[in-house]
């Protein structure tokens, strides 16, 4: 890798000094030259190591290096800007190749140093990007697109070295035709792009270049988990009774669970809405308006702000960041699960988080419960391998996991605090039992110094723990909430809705009250193999729950009441949960046949849930909201009320000005084209359906009213 790193870091040079000394033909005839030296030097060097599957390998990582060249050799006046960014954009690159250096195993495929290598690689990329996007804003370009656009190249050279790292390690191992394979794909997935938007928008041009980095290094990170030996494939002798070869199974599960999120996406609801918003101006401006505008840290935020300006304004984007979230909750379901106790455990739980109800409702709202329940199982995974392991590193990755976790939810930090309580706990325990424990303990502390200091800054940042509300949820606008109003029974229902979904109350109603009998089943099952690692789940399962019961007695309630988003920490601890129950039924066969019914049980609530659950027609307002954004363009104005559907309607109406009711003003209403009212009147208090009623009545003296549709308790006047 040493050659490579050194390729790279001249061709940046020489690519920065001519754009900074040359121009016009000089400047793109020497750029050519030098992007075709170094994809024959890269690709002769994956030769070299890997023969022809390893030059295709190289060469086509190169080509997603050089693609955002490409807008200079189609687009006049621009070509000094492209060759910065392209030279620039290796200081992330090879900084984030260094590291690798130091490990002499990772080109020879040794697994151990796969983990460490990534996390060294992804702060040295990191590092990388920060001293790129500071040496951009020192040049002068004549261009402000460089300092615009350096962040998003910088960044998607960091991930590239991410790839490339793998790309290294997957040969070393033996398998130079994975690499070649999927760096192939990544850049013929670039060049899609590029055509797609005609390769001349520089824009477009550094989106390709983002995306197909980001599609390699995902590709390689999944190609290595799947090759890995353990545990997704065992000896015989080895398998116990369990599942031998799961590799393929937890392959088609991740598909899986990624298809069903795709085909139960909803409209848009208000307080995705309302999230959508915050996200549309710069990084620092969101991250003010992040302080007070919501219940939960910005973390998701900050996902959906790069999502949307990667992606576009679209309700996919907004969503991807819990889209993304819900997919890969399914291997840390499976990696935790077997960790925590066998593969029967982790490929049940797995199933659970492919095809639970209640998982596919948060995957696909863009609000943080999903992300939340990713970062709280990777927290408690952490801090598993930590304490088996007592590596430095380990306790590193603990910390780090505990400190993004604080930063997504609310309540996030009780389930760091019983993490970090299981830590004492096992100190405790071997120092009666006379083991050392000083690692431990300094470890844990280290890792509750990292996670500690982050929630300190989210105090410090948000004033407090941010406010007690959020706007009332998609769940709350159907007739499939949880029942049972402020009592402990909302909870149950809460728990019951995070594993079967939301259904017709009637459904809901009976489900709630067979609840003991749940109870009952599972103390029978699990009484006889009572550990310490069932009372750690059970406890991290009840931790928000009994949060919430006390905050409601305290008078300080969350509303909505018990909304699923609020236990969003403890649902991947009840699908490990209930793993380890249908896991307890007995031989590997009879548990495979409860895992498989109880995959059918799940999979016919998920239908039900997508089909009967739907907005009742009082507060449905998407149907009114796509009749104004079909209609309304330039010149035009819209007005609406209640102020709750503002961030709705803004996000869907494109093109018109859009004004709440109190800043309807007859007289400049008067000067537009076409003036459009939405009236949600079913979500309004009295004061205003008679404020917006006087509108539509002085509207009506002024112009004539062209139509009047009803949606439900919606009604969109046209004048």
């Amino acid at each position: 890798m040493g050659p490579a790193i050194l390729v790279e870091a001249v061709a940046g040079v020489v690519l920065v000094v001519a754009g900074l000394a040359l121009r016009g033909d000089a400047l793109l005839v020497t750029a050519l030259l030098t992007a075709v030296l170094l994809l024959l030097a890269r690709a002769g060097l994956g030769a070299r190591r890997a023969g022809t599957a390893g030059a295709v390998a190289w060469g086509a990582l190169t080509l997603l290096q050089l693609g955002v060249l490409v807008p200079g050799l189609s687009e006049d006046g621009i070509a000094r800007v492209v060759v910065l960014l392209a030279g620039l954009g290796t200081i992330p690159l090879v900084a984030g190749l260094l590291p690798a250096l130091a490990l002499r195993g990772l080109p020879g495929g040794r697994r151990e140093d796969i983990t460490p290598t990534l996390l060294a690689v992804a702060i040295a990329g990191g590092l990388g990007v920060l001293v790129a996007i500071a040496v951009a804003g020192l040049v002068e370009s004549g261009d402000p697109r460089l300092g615009a656009l350096m962040p998003y190249v910088a960044a998607g050279m960091a991930v590239l070295a991410l790839a490339d790292v793998l790309a290294h390690h997957r040969a070393g191992a033996g398998f130079p035709d994975t690499a070649a394979l999927i760096a192939a794909a990544a850049a013929g997935l670039q060049i899609v792009l590029l055509v797609h938007t005609g390769g001349a928008a520089l824009d477009d041009s550094v989106v390709a270049a983002v995306l197909a980095s980001g599609f390699a290094a995902v590709g390689m990170l999944v190609a290595t988990a799947l090759a890995t030996p353990r545990p997704l494939a065992v000896p015989v002798e080895a398998a116990g009774g369990g599942p031998r070869l799961v590799g393929g199974a937890l392959a088609g599960l991740v598909a899986v669970a990624a298809v069903a999120r795709l085909a139960v996406l909803r409209p848009l609801w208000v307080d995705e809405a309302a999230t959508a918003q915050g996200s549309r101006g710069t990084l620092a401006a969101m991250l003010d308006s992040a302080r007070t505008a919501g219940a939960h840290p910005p973390l998701l935020d900050v996902l959906i702000w790069l999502s949307r300006h990667l992606l576009g304004a679209g309700e996919l984007a907004l969503r991807m960041p819990s889209l993304l979230a819900g997919v890969l909750l399914v291997p840390a379901l499976y990696v935790t699960g077997t960790r925590l106790y066998d593969r029967r455990v982790g490929l049940i739980a797995a199933v659970i988080g492919a095809v639970g109800p209640g998982l596919l409702w948060l995957s696909t709202q863009a609000r943080p419960g999903m992300v939340t329940a990713l970062f709280a199982t990777l927290a408690l995974l952490a801090m598993l391998r930590a304490v088996e392991s007592e590596r430095p590193f380990d306790w590193l990755l603990f910390g780090a996991a505990g400190a993004v976790l604080v930063w997504s939810h609310q309540l996030a930090f009780l389930h760091a605090a019983v993490l970090f309580g299981a830590v004492a706990a096992v100190a405790w325990r071997r120092a009666r039992r006379g083991e050392p424990v000083e690692r431990l303990v300094a470890g844990g502390l280290g890792a509750l110094a990292l996670t500690g200091a982050a929630f300190v800054a989210l105090l410090v940042y948000r004033g407090g723990l941010g406010p007690p509300s959020v706007l009332p949820p998609l769940e709350y606008a159907t007739e499939g909430a949880p029942g049972a109003g402020r009592s402990v029974f909302g909870l149950v229902g809460t728990a019951l809705v995070g594993v079967v979904g939301f259904h017709p109350a009637d459904v809901t109603s009976r489900l709630l009250a067979l609840w003991p009998l749940g109870i009952l089943a599972t103390f029978a099952l699990t009484v006889r193999t009572w550990s310490a690692r069932g009372v750690l789940l059970v406890t991290l399962a009840a931790t928000p729950f009994v949060a919430l019961l006390v905050a409601q007695i305290a008078g300080v309630p969350r509303s909505p009441l018990f909304a699923l988003e609020w236990a969003a920490t403890a649902l991947p601890m009840i699908a490990l949960g209930l793993a380890r129950a249908v896991s307890l039924v007995g031989s590997w066969p009879r548990v495979r046949l409860v895992g498989l019914a109880l995959a059918v049980v799940l999979v016919l609530a998920a239908v039900d849930q997508r089909a009967r659950v739907t907005p009742v027609a009082r507060v449905d307002v998407t149907p009114a909201v796509d009749q104004v954004a079909a209609a309304a363009g330039r010149d035009d104005m819209v007005v609406y009320a209640p102020g709750t559907i503002g961030d709705l309607v803004r996000h869907d109406v494109g093109g018109a000005r859009v004004i709440g009711l109190a800043a309807a003003d007859p007289a400049e209403l008067a000067g537009a084209r076409h003036v459009y009212v939405i009236g949600a009147l079913g979500m309004a208090d009295g004061t205003t359906q008679d404020d917006t009623l006087a509108l539509i009545q002085q509207l009506s003296a002024q112009r004539p009213l062209a139509d009047e549709s009803r949606h439900g308790a919606t009604t969109v006047w046209s004048f």
